[in-house]
């Protein structure tokens, strides 16, 4: 049958039917609706955010430390805008929390840095280190969102979170003298050598 045929022949009395089942896939926004698949969405959530805390902790250690005194211009700023893109991340995690009393908030204080920030000797291993989480948080993100979260609202919060990992790798990159810094196997055999 042809879709014009279709449409022409369709009765209005299908349309509260087709207006409902819209609606109830609508409810996935809804962040108590399918209790069962938010429970295991934000299983993975708290797996990110706790990622978060610990790349919090490792940004503000090397801030601390002095490391990035000496680096080219812009070194330090990136590395206090990008912490900061990663305190508003585990914001956006914690305030979903609040809402549920099974999921609790994850405190930055609670973790460490990195433990392979204590191998990196220079401001560029640590540059190098932040752009391995910066690649190591891209694809936990898209992998989840791709293959495992069952709601959509979940799915949402990581797809707005994605693109932001993105541009950090691709901007620690550019800084690292990796031109183009954007192409077709960015994702491709990516490896920074640690």
């Amino acid at each position: 049958m042809k879709r014009r045929d279709f449409i022409k022949g369709a009765s209005l009395a299908t349309i509260p039917l087709i207006t409902g089942a819209i609606t109830g896939c609508e409810s996935v926004n809804n962040s108590t609706a399918n209790e069962g698949h938010w429970t295991e969405d934000f299983k993975v959530m708290t797996d990110a955010a706790k990622f978060e805390a610990i790349t919090i902790q490792t940004y503000k250690s090397a801030i601390d430390s002095g490391i990035f005194d000496n680096a080219p211009n812009g070194t330090k700023e990136n590395a206090i805008l990008f912490m900061g893109h990663h305190s508003e991340h585990l914001a956006v995690f914690n305030q979903h929390f609040s809402e549920h009393d099974s999921f609790p908030q994850i405190i930055v204080s609670d973790f460490q840095p990195d433990p392979r920030l204590a191998d990196a000797q220079n401001f560029f291993q640590v540059i190098q280190l932040n752009l391995q989480m910066e690649f190591e948080a891209s694809q936990f993100y898209f992998s989840r969102m791709s293959d495992q979260l069952t709601t959509r609202f979940v799915r949402k919060i990581f797809a707005d979170v994605f693109p932001i990992e993105v541009g950090h790798v691709i901007a620690y990159k550019f800084s690292l003298g990796q031109k183009p810094a954007i192409g077709s196997g960015l994702f491709q055999g990516f490896s920074t050598g640690l």
